[in-house]
């Protein structure tokens, strides 16, 4: 948390990258489990882990932006790196 880093992209992001090596570890893991397993418990766990990369590279910022007559509001998204 010390270190002030540009963040040009979601991928910059510290939890983006934890959550996708998460999810890339339970996908290794879960490669182990029993075959009848494959399209319950396996598939859930996936499914749980790809959704929290989807979760962070959604994420935006709102910013209201107040003036005497109106409200404005602006959502910043991080975009991907590509």
């Amino acid at each position: 948390m010390g270190e002030n880093k540009n963040i040009k992209c979601v991928e910059d992001l510290e939890v983006y990258k934890k959550a996708h090596n998460l999810a890339l570890r339970l996908y290794k893991i879960t490669q182990h489990f029993p075959s009848e397993e494959k399209f319950g418990l396996v598939s859930q766990i996936r499914r749980a882990a790809s959704s929290i990369d989807v979760q962070v590279n959604s994420i935006g910022v709102s910013i209201d932006v107040y003036s005497i007559t109106h409200t404005h509001t602006y959502t910043i998204r991080l975009m991907g790196c590509n």
